[in-house]
Parts: C-alpha cells; sequence; structure tokens
C-alpha cells in the first residue's frame, strides 16, 4: 500500500488572499456592544484585530465563531463579516462582501489614506 505524503502548511501557506499589516484603530460591533480594537492585518477576504482592555471572561461570551459582526475601521468605513476565529484577545474577521469588491475598495483607500494612519 502506498502513502500519500502529507505536507503541513503554515497558516500563510493556506491563506487565499495576501495579507497586509497596519496598526489601524477600529470598533468592533459586536451585537449592542461596541468594542474598541487594532486592525493587525487585513486582506481583501478579511482581518485580523486585537481587541485591549476588554474583560475576556464577559468577552468569550459574545466574542464566538460565525457571530455576525461590524468592523468600523477609521478613515475606511465599514465591513460587515463574521468572526472566524478567536484567541484570548485577538480574533480573525472573515468579511462578507465579494472579496474583489473588497480588494479595490481597500486599494482605493490606501492610496487617499495617510501613510501614517
Amino acid at each position: 500500500m502506498v502513502q500519500a505524503a502529507t505536507k503541513t502548511l503554515s497558516a500563510a501557506d493556506r491563506r487565499q488572499y495576501r495579507r497586509v499589516e497596519t496598526a489601524w484603530s477600529a470598533v468592533l460591533q459586536l451585537g449592542n456592544q461596541p468594542l474598541r480594537c487594532a486592525v493587525v492585518n487585513i486582506s481583501s477576504g478579511g482581518a485580523k484585530i486585537a481587541l485591549d482592555g476588554v474583560d475576556h471572561g464577559a468577552l468569550a461570551k459574545t466574542f464566538q465563531i460565525n457571530t455576525a459582526v461590524v468592523l468600523t475601521i477609521n478613515g475606511l468605513g465599514d465591513f460587515a463579516g463574521r468572526i472566524a476565529w478567536t484567541d484570548k484577545n485577538e480574533g480573525g474577521i472573515q468579511f462578507a462582501e465579494d472579496p474583489a469588491k473588497v480588494a479595490q475598495y481597500l486599494e482605493f483607500a490606501a492610496a487617499s489614506r495617510p501613510p501614517s494612519a
């Protein structure tokens, strides 16, 4: 019997969309609870966020995978999506919008956004 060779891919190799590192301020609207956060990185498919100063016990009850959210990035606008993963004070947001449309919007916004923002 021949066994297939398996290769473990890193998270970066599994990603479908190229990510750009950022340090943007944002607000995650989780139900009726707005949470200040930082966008750690972003792609046309989603974003990695970090929440600071949040009670992790209380957050764990509402910060659940597949929960619908809106990520409002200062100077860029609103991105509807869902929570894809969580780890303590970090999480991944998968955008609901078509990635090609998000990519066009991000390119336009990045071109008009000050470099230090």
